[in-house]
């Protein structure tokens, strides 16, 4: 995953990791850590980042995949 893309595509949306984390259910902690790698994203949670940031799939692949 491209931390700095994801980081600035939040940014571009508005969204702050606290308001990201409620999207996806989960805590702030937990999206700190799997935006930092120390865990990883689910399928599900990927979804809704797309769906929530509006995420073309030229600018997803950017982001999710190697």
């Amino acid at each position: 995953m491209n931390k700095l893309e994801l980081q600035a595509e939040m940014k571009r949306k508005n969204f702050t990791y606290e308001s990201l984390a409620k999207v996806l259910g989960i805590s702030h902690n937990s999206f700190w850590r799997k935006i930092n790698g120390m865990n990883e994203f689910t399928l599900s949670e990927v979804q809704k980042i797309v769906e929530a940031l509006n995420i073309n799939e030229s600018k997803f692949k950017e982001i999710f995949l190697p």
